[in-house]
This record gives C-alpha cells, sequence and structure tokens, in this order.
C-alpha cells in the first residue's frame, strides 16, 4: 500500500475535485482516484491532496480527468505533543494520502453529471474561482495580487512566506480569513448600495419595502461570495450570522444577540461537529461573543441625555468611529489571546496598532473595490478597481513588515495542557454570558490561566519521531523559566521539529552533527559527538543519543537517559540500567516525544498517548534494523577504531 515507506510512484486516474497556487510556483490538487495501480479499489483513499510543479497543473480545472504517477504518502502526524495533528484534519476532509506528482499530467476529458447537481455546481464554483484569480493576477502580479486573490477566492497560496510571517506577527492575520468583517463589508455595502438606488424613485421609497428588498439582493450576494471564497468554517459562522441578522431585519428584530450566535454556533456543529477542536471555530465565535456582549454592556451603560457641547457633528462621528477601531482590536486581540497561545504558540504583541493603521483603508477602500471588482470582471472592466485595490493593499504590506519589525513584536509560549486552556475560557464565558457586576469575577480564573500559560516550563527535551533532531532546554541565567532551546541536529535534512521550534518563537543554537566534527562549532558547552553518539548533561541527567549498537554497552552504563537511532529488541538484558530508553521502535511508534526532567523523575508524553486510538491514527512502518546500523557506519556493520577514539561518556 501507499502506507510503506520507500513506496515508489504509482499510476493514478484522478478526478479534479481543486486547484490551488502554492508558493514557489507550486499547484496544490485535491483528487478523487479512479485507479491506482498496486492498490485494490477497497484500498484507494477517498481523497488526494498533491502537490505539482508542472506549468500544466494550473491549467487543470474541477470535473476534469487526469492520469500521471505521484509518490503517495499517509498525512503527517503531529511533529511533538499537543502539536497541530494534520491526520485528523484530513480525515475529516475526506484525504487518505498526500504526496506530489512525478511525471507529466496528461488530461484525458471532463467528467461531469455523475456526481449530482451539488458536486457539480461546487465543482463549477471551483472553475470560477480559478478564472477570477487568473484575470486578478495578470492586472495585479505582485504580492497585491496574491492578497486581492486571497480576498476575493480565500486561496493563500500566492501570498510569500516572508509577507506571510509579517501579516501574522502584526497582528493581521484576521485580514486573510475571510470571515465577519469580510461578509459585513460585502454585504453591507451591497445593502447600501442597492437601498440608495431604489431611494432615488419617491414612489418605491414610499409606497415598498425597500429595505427588505436590499436585504434580499444582499442575501444573494452574500451567497455567492460564500461559495466563491471557499466556504470556510469562518466564512460559514459569518454567513450564518449575517442571514440570522438579515431574517431579523425582515422580522423587525434585533439583529446582534448573543442568541443568534448561539444559535449560528449550534447550526455548525450540527453539520461539522469536529470543527469544535479547530483553531479557527473557537477563535471566531469567542471574538464575536467578545464583541456583542461589550456592545451591550456599554448600549446600557450609555446615558443618552448626555450631549458633548460644543463638539461638531463630524467631530463627534470621527472620534467614534476611531474610538470604535480602537476598542474593537482590543476586545478581539484579548479574546483570541488562549487559543492562538495554545494552537500557534505565539501571540503579536502589537496588534493594536497595526489594526488601528489598516482598518480604515480595509473598510473603506480595499473590500469595496474588491466588491466593484466583482461586479465589473464579466463586463472585463475589473482593471480600474484593482488598480485602486492594490494602492490600499501596498499600504498594509508596508505597515505589516514596520510593525513587525519592532522590537518584541511576538511573544512565544511554551506548550501548556488543555487545563489551562479550559480555564481561560471558563473565565472568558463567565465574563460574556453573565448579566451584573457578577460577571467582572470572570477575569479572576482568565487571569490565572493566562499566568500559569506564561510560566509553563514546557518540556525539558524534545525529540524528533525520525530521530533527526533533538531539542533540549537549558535554563537561561537571570530568566524565570529558562526557554531557550538548543537544537541537536543529526540529520541534514530538516526535521518537522526544527520546523516548529522555528514556527513557536523559540531561540535555539543549531548544533550539526558530522561525524568529522568532535566539538560544538558553535561554543555550546556539555555538548560531545563522535561518530557513534552524542552525550549532554540537562538537569542532573546524563543523556545519551546512541547512533550505533556498537556503543550501546558503553552509553547504557554511564547515562541516565538513553536514546537510539536503532531497535532495541531486549531491553531488560541489553541496557537495563538507565532510568529511560527510548529506541527507534518506539518514536516509529509512538511519534515524537517531550520529556519532563524533574529530580528523580522522568515522565515522557509521546504523539501516540495525546491523540489515543483514532480513526486517523498513525501506524507504524516496518523496519528493518539491518538497513540501520550500516546506514548509520556508511555501509559497515562494526565500527573501526582506526577512524576515531571513543570519549568517556561522561556528558561533560
Amino acid at each position: 500500500m501507499y502506507y510503506e515507506r520507500n513506496q515508489k510512484s504509482v499510476k493514478i486516474t484522478a478526478v479534479v475535485k481543486s486547484v490551488e497556487v502554492r508558493p514557489s510556483k507550486k499547484w496544490r490538487l485535491t483528487l478523487k482516484p479512479l485507479s491506482i495501480s498496486r492498490l485494490s479499489q477497497d484500498q484507494y483513499p477517498r481523497l488526494l491532496r498533491l502537490s505539482a510543479r508542472n506549468r500544466t497543473a494550473g491549467e487543470l480545472y474541477p470535473g476534469q480527468v487526469i492520469s500521471f504517477r505521484a509518490a503517495l504518502f499517509r498525512p503527517s502526524r503531529p511533529s511533538l505533543p499537543q502539536g497541530y495533528d494534520f491526520a485528523r484534519r484530513a480525515w475529516f476532509q475526506g484525504i487518505g494520502a498526500v504526496g506530489y506528482i512525478t511525471s507529466r499530467i496528461t488530461p484525458l476529458q471532463k467528467r461531469k453529471g455523475e456526481a449530482g447537481l451539488v458536486q457539480d455546481f461546487l465543482q463549477t464554483m471551483g472553475g470560477v474561482r480559478r478564472d477570477i484569480a487568473i484575470r486578478v493576477r495578470e492586472v495585479l502580479p505582485g504580492q497585491e495580487g496574491a492578497l486581492a486573490t486571497a480576498l476575493l477566492t480565500g486561496e493563500r497560496g500566492g501570498i510569500s512566506k516572508g509577507l506571510y510571517d509579517d501579516i501574522r506577527h502584526s497582528g493581521l492575520a484576521h485580514l486573510l480569513a475571510i470571515s465577519g468583517l469580510h461578509m459585513a463589508v460585502m454585504a453591507g455595502t451591497l445593502f447600501w448600495l442597492i437601498h440608495m438606488l431604489l431611494a432615488l424613485s419617491s414612489r418605491l421609497a414610499l409606497s415598498w419595502p425597500i429595505r427588505k428588498w436590499a436585504v434580499l439582493v444582499s442575501f444573494i450576494g452574500a451567497t455567492f461570495y460564500l461559495f466563491l471564497s471557499g466556504a470556510g468554517i469562518a466564512t460559514q459562522r459569518a454567513y450564518i450570522m449575517l442571514i440570522i441578522g438579515f431574517l431579523a431585519i425582515l422580522f423587525d428584530r434585533p439583529a446582534l444577540t448573543l442568541r443568534n450566535l448561539a444559535l449560528a454556533a449550534c447550526l455548525i456543529l450540527l453539520l461539522f461537529p469536529e470543527t469544535v477542536l479547530e483553531a479557527g471555530f473557537q477563535m471566531s465565535f469567542a471574538t464575536t461573543a467578545a464583541l456583542i456582549s461589550f456592545y451591550e454592556y456599554r448600549q446600557s451603560r450609555a446615558d443618552k441625555n448626555v450631549k458633548v457641547v460644543g463638539q461638531s457633528i463630524l467631530a463627534g462621528r470621527t472620534s467614534r468611529f476611531i474610538g470604535g477601531i480602537f476598542l474593537t482590536s482590543l476586545i478581539a486581540g484579548f479574546a483570541v489571546i488562549p487559543f492562538a497561545a495554545f494552537h500557534f504558540h505565539q501571540i503579536a504583541v502589537y496588534s493594536l496598532a497595526g489594526n488601528m493603521l489598516v482598518m480604515p483603508v480595509f473598510v473603506f477602500i480595499i473590500m469595496p473595490m474588491a466588491l466593484a471588482s466583482l461586479v465589473l470582471m464579466p463586463f472585463g472592466l475589473e482593471a480600474l478597481s484593482l488598480k485602486v485595490m492594490a494602492f490600499g493593499l501596498s499600504y498594509i504590506i508596508d505597515v505589516s513588515g514596520y510593525v513587525a519589525s519592532w522590537q518584541g513584536a511576538v511573544y512565544s509560549f511554551p506548550v501548556f495542557p488543555v487545563f489551562l486552556l479550559v480555564l481561560m475560557t471558563f473565565g472568558s464565558t463567565w465574563l460574556v454570558l453573565l448579566k451584573g457586576n457578577i460577571r467582572f469575577f470572570g477575569i479572576l480564573p482568565f487571569c490565572l490561566g493566562l499566568f500559569l500559560a506564561l510560566t509553563w516550563q514546557g518540556y525539558d527535551l524534545l525529540l524528533d519521531g525520525e530521530l533527526k533532531a533533538v531539542a533540549f532546554r537549558i535554563p537561561a541565567e537571570g530568566k524565570v523559566g529558562g526557554r531557550k532551546y538548543y537544537l541537536l541536529k543529526l540529520a541534514k535534512k530538516k526535521s518537522r521539529l526544527e520546523q516548529w521550534l522555528k514556527f513557536s518563537g523559540r531561540n535555539f543554537v543549531k548544533y550539526s552533527y558530522t561525524p568529522k566534527k568532535k566539538q560544538d562549532a558553535s561554543g555550546l558547552q556539555g555538548v560531545k559527538c563522535d561518530p557513534l553518539a552524542c552525550i549532554f548533561l540537562l538537569k542532573g541527567y546524563k543523556i545519551a543519543v546512541v547512533r550505533h549498537h556498537s556503543a550501546l554497552r558503553e552509553e547504557c552504563q554511564n547515562s541516565d537517559i538513553v536514546i537510539l537511532d536503532f531497535p532495541l529488541r531486549n531491553k531488560a538484558k541489553t541496557c537495563p540500567q538507565p532510568i529511560r530508553v527510548i529506541s527507534k521502535t518506539g518514536l516509529r511508534k509512538k511519534g515524537a516525544y517531550g520529556l519532563f526532567l524533574k529530580p528523580g523523575k522522568v515522565q515522557a508524553v509521546s504523539v501516540a498517548q495525546e491523540t489515543g486510538q483514532r480513526p486517523w491514527s498513525y501506524r507504524p512502518y516496518k523496519w528493518k534494523p539491518v538497513a540501520t546500523y550500516r546506514r548509520a557506519t556508511g555501509g559497515k556493520n562494526k565500527y573501526n577504531p582506526k577512524k576515531g577514539k571513543r570519549f568517556s561518556g561522561t556528558g561533560g
């Protein structure tokens, strides 16, 4: 099966479901397989997600049948305990295998009408999204075009990694996730435009309910934008909230209430119950609930009889607009802190400043011009509105880069346990739902959970599932917690653990293992390596990473924790003395490890323990010990003492 390691490429015939552009001229295809060589039909995954660098991949459209060769792999498991589980998300999306295309893509024929009307409609909308993205990139070829494509179609693959990091670090990542703000601006602009045009006729304005007519037109436009943007979870939540608001207007009821938000949450959970554990669902509903609760509280406390003397109408409206942006950004930023810290392990410190600088341009220039581009695109006149939109997008790029360059723009969190997230969520829910002064007692559990998350020590030792890298935390002098990690790199290829360390904002020092160099090039003390093993001292424990079985006996006698780059068949006889022994078999079976080192106790947590037995759980590869031994010594099974001399395994 495609689950086996070192699987050769297979010949596949599949139906194109969607085509997305990715950075570095790479395309990502979602396919429904019709035939896969060397696999029986009952072994076919439901969907495939493959990457391709072929130019012809950009010319594909949903519903087309293609033939090619590809290397298939299982969806990846988390890179560390409590990390992002792509396998879980892929299982709910029906993606059974991922990989890359290794040959030319041969189009066969168009295949429509076999999947039903709903699937044909979704495929048609996918083709419309692709055509819009192409026309936008023709007018705006740079990063402005990539941002415009993301706002119109939801495809963010064209955004460069540097720009995406700047937007995330400046607290503007919510602009790329099509949610309530985008839907409200799009539908609100359309509602205002239709209502204004109908109001030009006094006969219609006085005799007919033109406000409700504008609502119906806005409903059609919002539905089109929902499918055009890819119908993500945040977009679905915003669409349901918008529809409930439209219904409230039609029946002369208040639109924005917590009851409507709860109704939207229930509808989404009935359709997609797995989204309750996803960051998008949690952050989206937390932000909306916090904003609705705050403005309801503010409205109840407002004194309508108080008037500001000597202030013009324009100045009053301007101050209220600026104050509204300030309060909205501040509340939304605090509402997402627990979920951003738990899922992404970092928060943008200067998000308030970034939103204050960007939001007026985004609301009054970018999104109205995006709506104008969609309206003018059937007539071939979208270039004018896209050019105006480009000025605003260029301003966002400059502001995000400027704010992200400030010192301390990103604060990183350690991987803290789930109960701290539950504690912070309980406090914020208490603050949002209750009425009266008793609601402010919810600040106590929220602040307590946040304080514990900030001071949480995190793992002392991290092991990659492939043992390509080992990260260990040495307490920094003069700093509480000491969350500075050092990375011991044992392979030339990048490991997912190293990628996670970079993503989480940790400061770490690379130490690349090479057989020729026995001393650390970065100046890190207490680490010694030779072609057989690497040893170091951490919190009073002597730790050895053994790469060849000939060093096993020595390191088992001198070390407290032994990590093996090969299988261990009988621990009791071969290596009985250390407190903890983790072999290659355990890493393959249980995934990455995180270890807490306490006086007299070593607590190990693996990915398998965190994920449990689930339909998407990872199954170990078949492992060949002989190949491992030979690979560690360059094709020889025994260590040659003439090439190097073993040192005493003391760990410094």
